[in-house]
């Protein structure tokens, strides 16, 4: 084990700083007819760049702008780029404008080309890090990111809830689109003095014509065993496959022991594997150890090396998020230790298992699972974290994308069995079960509500209260002081500050709901029962 880890280290390389040194922009031009052989030049021999512009809305003097393919009007197109002094246009077709214009097959792999040219090839001065599954994507790229930094290497990282350059963080409303955007952020890592950086995969197809390679690939998710969405396409390459051909030659794949068929499949690439699981045989494994409200305790192993981890981050899927991580710091020669330590120390995640717990209330759980499996296994590791004689309450929200009517489609028969699944579920663990709807889709609440009522044995144990406030509110008053109230938001945000904003305002409902139930009770006199 210890000889394995050691050749996957060196041949991955130390962080060092070289590694970390700043390069902007490139001083001297770029010659597209030397970076693009095929291109096709008119009113020019050839083009010299040194700046790109995707919309010629935000084009300024001297850049070279993308015509974007199969544009409606070529003409006004045209026309603003000659307003605005652009220098030249890169396109898949000949415009009528005697502005230089370089065509192209492609315009996406050109611009990405020319932009990873311009910045210098920041991807190589980088140790690239991606992370890809159906569930676990975002945690395990913070747990991930958060060990490299305790370790002393500068990261940045690109995630759902937000990303970083090393040095700021930010929450866009708008998460990478496309390649220039991803070599864009790239940069920005490499040019605050990153080492690194970690990349949550939801939408790999938006590297597909970059230059990006990966040194390591993380495959994340109790769920994301070959039959899920992450092996499957109905057009194209599915995911997986995706970012496997992005790795770069020796990367190595940390992958989950416990979906044998999909550990085939990585070996099959040719890429190294490093496995991780619970169940089954791995090169990292873990054993729950023991389970208390807000803590679960690991007991992790490596080779020959174990190591007692405790977290406040709880659960089955939270625990393979972990070693994920932990594999991680041990590729990159970090103690057992120390790698347990600081996955163990991340912060909480904002809609991941957040617990928000006063003394002599009901603990409340903000999670954002939105498929039957993550609802199930969230439910699970509450049920067993009970306090003795306290209930297991479920407040679950849904939104347009949970409407089985929305479509006449066969996706709307699939949305209605998701959601029956979930009630089986919901039904199977919580003691007490609320349903309620996102406070702009109230008009497809009751469609939602009977296609979750459909997993129900015992349909009249469900309360339904459309209004969101009001049934969170229900709830902190109606549950005992030993209870847990999970709440579940859903993954209906399409952006990271959507998912921010999301978060913060439902922590804030829970929170002015206690304040409330406690300003009505505040005269009361505390009961305090002696056993």
């Amino acid at each position: 084990m210890e000889a394995k880890m050691r050749a996957y280290s060196d041949s991955i390389g130390h962080v060092s700083d070289e590694m970390a040194v700043a390069f902007g922009p490139a001083d001297q031009s770029i010659s597209l007819r030397t970076l693009l052989p095929n291109a096709k030049f008119f009113q020019a021999d050839d083009i010299l760049v040194t700046r790109l512009a995707l919309d010629v809305a935000q084009a300024t003097e001297g850049d070279l702008v993308v015509c974007p393919a199969g544009i409606d009007d070529p003409v006004n197109f045209a026309a603003q780029a000659l307003a605005r002094g652009v220098a030249a246009i890169l396109t898949e077709q000949i415009l009528p404008c005697p502005l230089p214009q370089a065509v192209v097959a492609d315009t996406s792999e050109a611009a990405c080309a020319i932009a990873d040219r311009i910045e210098a090839q920041p991807s190589t001065r980088l140790l690239t890090i991606g992370v890809i599954g159906d569930s676990g994507k975002t945690s395990a790229a913070l747990m991930i990111t958060h060990l490299l930094r305790r370790s002393g290497i500068r990261t940045g990282y690109e995630t759902d809830l937000g990303g970083s350059d090393g040095i700021v963080q930010t929450v866009a409303e708008q998460a990478p689109t496309n390649g220039v955007q991803w070599i864009a952020r790239m940069a920005a890592a490499r040019d605050s003095g990153c080492g690194a950086m970690v990349v949550d995969l939801s939408n790999p197809q938006s590297l597909a014509d970059t230059e990006i390679g990966w040194d390591l690939i993380v495959i994340t998710g109790a769920d994301a065993g070959p039959s899920t969405s992450m092996t499957r396409s109905t057009f194209g390459p599915d995911p997986i496959t995706e970012v496997l051909e992005q790795a770069k030659s020796d990367a190595v794949v940390i992958v989950p022991a416990d979906h044998p068929k999909l550990l085939r499949r990585v070996r099959r690439s040719g890429l190294r594997s490093l496995t991780y699981g619970l169940r089954r045989p791995a090169d990292l494994s873990a054993k729950v150890f023991d389970e208390q409200a807000g803590e679960t305790t690991l007991m992790v192993s490596c080779g020959d090396e174990t190591a007692l981890m405790k977290t406040g981050h709880c659960g089955e899927a939270f625990a393979l998020n972990s070693l994920a991580a932990i594999a991680v710091g041990r590729l990159l020669e970090t103690p057992l230790t120390e790698a347990v330590d600081c996955v163990a120390a991340t912060p909480t995640i904002p809609g991941r298992m957040q617990r928000l717990a006063r003394w002599g209330e009901a603990a409340v759980v903000i999670d954002a699972a939105g498929t039957p499996e993550r609802v199930a296994g969230t439910l699970r590791t509450l049920r067993r974290q009970r306090v003795p004689g306290g209930k297991l309450w479920c407040l679950l929200t849904i939104g347009p994308e949970a409407n089985p009517g929305a479509e006449a489609n066969s996706g709307a028969s699939c949305t209605g069995e998701r959601l029956a699944r979930i009630g089986r579920s919901v039904e199977r663990f919580a003691d007490r079960f609320v349903l309620t709807s996102q406070d702009n889709h109230k008009s497809t609440f009751l469609a939602s509500a009977h296609a979750v009522l459909d997993g129900f044995k015992e349909v009249a144990s469900a309360r339904l209260v459309a209004d969101s406030t009001r049934a969170i509110r229900w709830v902190v008053e109606q549950a005992g002081p030993n209870d847990t109230i999970l709440v579940f938001a859903g993954d209906h945000c399409r952006t990271p500050a959507e998912r921010r904003r999301c978060a913060q305002e439902l922590e804030q409902r829970v929170e002015d709901a206690r304040r409330e139930f406690a300003d009505a009770h505040e005269d009361e006199p505390m009961i305090l029962r002696m056993s």
